[in-house]
């Protein structure tokens, strides 16, 4: 697989949504995608990330943040969802097939190559074996033998018996933040939810028990890399709104900062090792147990003077029992943990996958509600490895003639075997990890569909 990304420039935006954790995070795979789907480059892609950055971790809602939800929001979400193809090292984002196909379809190998510029470059080298992944819109076909016996699976749910009030008490003590109780609001900070926060310094703590599980994040404003553009571009309605947020969240009548209060970052990037160490550090210190957990550091964008660093449990990885700090040079300046053990609420129906074929076509498991396996992110391919777009073999276009019919690119799949694996999909109620079915295609591709049977399955209508 490709190596890790991670963005920090929406990681205030992290917590403030309540669909969060429904997909991978989606600027760990920008890379990926501009060189598996060079069009969508320069555009979706960093519209993708952008939004998708808002689903990752469970519901904490900071005030402050809530304006520039706002703006975030408004760039556009078309084509989020989470990719719902991919062969060893593929992950392509779903809705995007238009696109691979317009870069297949209109471009020889060099050319695509070309538009994908200096991250279809960098991706590796090109001389490296091709690997599979869909060029074209595709539409998946049972084979004849594909079997079509049913069976039951567990759903596992993040609980923990931690008091979030207590856990923020004696997490701020540690860490010397001598804050007041965040206003609770229905929207921003439900009930149940605690946060604190500390004017002088910017910084907060919020905990959540969202779906059972404890949810918990540290901030330290001041020192984010976004600081001074949320304070310094905040104009008119936005501005005041962020100034009603930032008293819900720091105290009635604390003036909003302005981008002279933020502080500048200086010194170096640290080492991975540094990273990690500090990390694991400012974890101890919130007495957050990582026994065996594997500790990541991000690859991603390593001109700036911050590391992503990710840990988890085996088999764990971006499911909802997952830690991700950003560390800079003077130690940790945002994290957040998901707390408690994964417990099963019950042995659920499963369909057969000839069923998961069938619904492998359906918008609502394709795109709406993509699965997030623990492989997604993880680097599998030898150090020096890379990717090699190779243009597909096409058919000739036909002549454009009155009444024809309208030529549509679309090639038929036959899934020829399937395994019963674990992922995660969000739900109205949080993160919860449920059977997967990994459909697999003779040209060595997969396409995840989540396997739980209807009769299991609540729609509940949104207005």
């Amino acid at each position: 697989m490709v190596e890790h990304h991670d963005d920090e420039a929406l990681h205030r935006l992290r917590a403030s949504d309540p669909a969060t954790g429904s997909h991978p995070d989606l600027s760990r795979l920008r890379a990926l995608v501009e060189r598996k789907a060079p069009a969508s480059g320069s555009t979706g892609a960093d519209s993708a990330a952008r939004v998708d950055d808002l689903l990752r971790d469970p519901v904490i809602r900071a005030p402050w943040v809530a304006a520039a939800c706002i703006g975030a929001l408004a760039i556009g979400g078309a084509g989020y969802a989470v990719g719902a193809q991919r062969g060893p090292g593929t992950l392509l984002v779903a809705g995007q097939d238009s696109l691979l196909g317009a870069a297949g379809a209109g471009m020889d190998a060099g050319l695509s190559a070309e538009v994908a510029g200096s991250s279809y470059a960098s991706s590796g080298s090109v001389d490296a074996d091709p690997e599979p992944y869909d060029p074209g819109p595709v539409r998946l076909v049972a084979a004849p033998g594909l079997s079509q016996e049913a069976t039951t699976a567990p759903i596992s749910v993040l609980r923990s018996d931690e008091d979030p009030e207590a856990f923020v008490s004696a997490w701020a003590e540690t860490l010397g933040i001598d804050g007041v109780p965040m206003k609770v609001d229905a929207e921003f900070l439900p009930e149940g939810d605690v946060g604190l926060a500390e004017a002088d310094s910017g910084r907060m703590l919020m905990a959540s028990t969202e779906g059972g599980g404890l949810h918990v994040s540290y901030t330290d404003m001041f020192a984010s890399p976004d600081c001074r553009e949320s304070f310094a571009y905040a104009v008119g309605e936005e501005r005041e709104m962020l100034a009603e947020y930032w008293e819900a969240t720091f105290g009635e009548g604390t003036p909003l900062p302005t981008a002279d209060d933020c502080r500048e970052t200086t010194g170096e990037r640290p080492t991975d090792e540094q990273a990690e160490g500090a990390a694991r550090d400012f974890l101890a210190q919130a007495q957050i147990p990582t026994d065996a957990f594997t500790f990541v550091v991000s690859e991603y964008d390593r001109s700036t003077p911050f590391a992503h660093v990710e840990a988890a449990p085996p088999g764990g990885a971006y499911g909802p029992k997952h830690i991700s700090l950003t560390v800079g040079p003077e130690g940790v300046i945002a994290a957040y943990a998901g707390l408690g053990e994964m417990v099963p609420i019950g042995d659920y129906p499963v369909i057969s996958p000839t069923e998961a074929v069938e619904r492998y076509g359906e918008k609502e498991f394709s795109q709406e509600y993509g699965v997030q396996l623990p492989e997604d992110l993880e680097d599998t391919r030898p150090s020096g490895t890379g990717t090699t777009f190779v243009a597909p073999d096409l058919p000739d276009a036909p002549e454009v003639e009155d009444g024809m019919s309208l030529p549509l690119l679309l090639k038929d799949k036959e899934v020829t075997g399937a395994e019963l694996v674990r992922g995660t999909i969000y739900t109205h109620s949080g993160n919860m990890e449920v059977p997967v079915w990994e459909l697999s295609t003779d040209d060595g591709m997969t396409y995840p569909v989540m396997a739980v049977a209807d009769e299991s399955i609540d729609w509940i209508a949104w207005e």
